[in-house]
């Protein structure tokens, strides 16, 4: 009997591997967008910005969903639209309802526990490596972008003398936990993804103190650049073959 090989395209995850080159790209992009965003307010305006800001979050995810599997160059810069975005949603809510920013992070972390919760019941799953269809993308980009804004508001909540060491031991401890310890996956990720905007942000400050504000973003930012081509995807599905007689 004839036999026929059948490719079948398989899914392909949109999300990077979770590694060190991960974290580290991450955290610089939260330290590379501490002080423009506020010199451009100053600058131009709060409605000009704004728009500008939601301009680049549609643009940058709508390049991002239009991708088959992990792009570096279509995930980094929707990575940092969001973050930035994240951020001032934070700082919004603080300067038109004047809230202080522990009540805030009590409210943004009430609204990503909802939505984790929301995606877990919908999908089934909140492994990241299952990220391979456009609703559970949208799932992990409206948890990202809470999680900024959780993360700001912890970082204005919580000032602490050597910030950069405390955030540093406190994210390190997570990932500690999480590989010897067994923490849940899915709580230490989205704990490091929350908390590594105010060490991002204190590695920002404590640079700033010594060469400036305007060096030291665009020292990040080219940093990002530079180091995303080493946060690769993880293993993707790809095509795999079936026999069938």
């Amino acid at each position: 009997r004839p036999r026929c090989v059948v490719t079948i395209l398989a899914p392909v995850p949109k999300i990077p591997a979770v590694t060190i080159w991960f974290w580290l790209v991450k955290t610089m992009i939260t330290a590379a967008d501490v002080f423009w965003p506020d010199s451009l307010y100053r600058r131009f305006g709060q409605v000009l910005v704004t728009g500008v800001i939601v301009l680049a979050v549609a643009v940058t995810l709508a390049v991002q969903f239009r991708t088959r599997g992990f792009r570096a160059w279509a995930f980094w810069p929707a990575t940092v639209a969001v973050s930035v975005a994240g951020t001032e949603l934070a700082n919004g809510v603080y300067d038109e309802l004047r809230l202080p920013y522990a009540w805030i992070s009590l409210g943004y972390l009430v609204v990503l526990a909802a939505l984790l919760g929301w995606w877990r019941a919908r999908e089934g799953t909140l492994a990241l490596r299952d990220i391979d269809s456009p609703r559970r993308e949208r799932f992990y980009w409206a948890a990202a972008l809470v999680a900024f804004a959780l993360g700001s508001a912890i970082g204005h909540a919580i000032i602490v003398p050597d910030g950069l060491l405390v955030w540093a031991v406190v994210v390190g401890g997570i990932a500690v936990g999480w590989k010897w310890l067994r923490f849940s996956a899915v709580l230490a990720f989205w704990s490091c993804y929350v908390l590594t905007r105010p060490l991002g942000t204190s590695a920002a400050l404590a640079l700033s103190s010594r060469l400036g504000q305007w060096p030291v973003s665009a020292g990040f930012a080219v940093a990002v650049l530079v180091f995303a081509a080493w946060a690769g995807p993880r293993p993707a599905g790809g095509l795999r073959s079936a026999r069938r007689s």
